[in-house]
């Protein structure tokens, strides 16, 4: 029986559990959905791959994931933009509260949203929080981490990061250019990061009838303007997949 669920938009993202270190089976394909097995904790789970980044695939793979396997719980990993000044590279960030950023209407006077907010499960909310702000938390998913020369941020000699939970937003496109990353940072005075596919999960994960457990846990990689690059995919796609993997591993989900 699967009891957990991890979701993962690109094959970067997925392939982060094998270079973490961690047992993951053979790339396959059950019920029409690309996965690898993984256990932790002696739960099985599955790390599935959506076909492309976005809104649109990842609902369907959610939906269907729930739907097939019945899991207790659904949860993603990966990596998103943040907003500078409330995030830096390589924090990991758990929505405590999502929402579609680019949904609304379109006028004369420019783009008005139209925001609904999914927020997690208060059980869940005070258990992640509680297991995030352990003391050794931190130490166990940077544990045996090293940056590689082009990997450390701009005045950073070591790796820092921290795993919160925030404000966050989801849209249907890459954000790079500073205009849009305005209007997307004024939709909520708290919002700390957005990304493409985190609020399809809990939309579907909110619609279910099984009703399981979800949350997003995704790790900062730019600022979403026009000084994007891949330099930070790496170790960001790892401290989120680790993080993920200690949240499960901690009891997220009881047995």
């Amino acid at each position: 029986m699967v009891r957990f669920i991890i979701v993962c938009a690109l094959d970067k993202e997925a392939n982060a559990y094998i270079e973490a270190g961690y047992e993951v089976g053979e790339r396959t394909v059950l019920d029409g959905i690309t996965c690898r097995k993984i256990n932790i904790n002696n739960k099985k789970g599955l790390i599935t791959i959506a076909p492309r980044m976005g809104l649109v695939s990842s609902a369907i793979l959610c939906s269907r994931a729930i739907d097939i396997f019945k899991p207790k719980l659904i949860c993603m990993s990966g990596i998103c933009a943040g907003i500078e000044g409330k995030s830096k590279i390589y924090d990991v960030i758990i929505p405590e509260i999502c929402h579609q950023h680019d949904s609304g209407k379109w006028t004369d006077d420019g783009f008005i949203p139209e925001l609904y907010g999914i927020q997690l499960n208060h059980e869940t909310k005070l258990k992640l929080d509680g297991l995030t702000k352990k003391d050794n938390f931190i130490e166990k998913v940077k544990g045996g981490l090293l940056l590689q020369r082009d990997e450390f941020p701009e005045d950073c000699n070591d790796l820092e990061f921290d795993v919160y939970l925030a404000a966050a937003s989801s849209g249907s496109a890459v954000v790079a250019d500073s205009a849009v990353l305005a209007n997307i940072s004024n939709q909520h005075r708290k919002k700390t990061a957005f990304e493409m596919e985190a609020y399809a999960l809990y939309e579907s994960a909110r619609q279910s009838s099984i009703s399981p457990k979800f949350f997003s846990a995704k790790s900062v990689v730019d600022n979403g303007n026009f000084a994007k690059g891949d330099e930070y995919h790496r170790m960001a796609c790892i401290l989120s997949a680790k993080t993920v993997y200690e949240l499960i591993l901690q009891g997220i989900i009881e047995d």
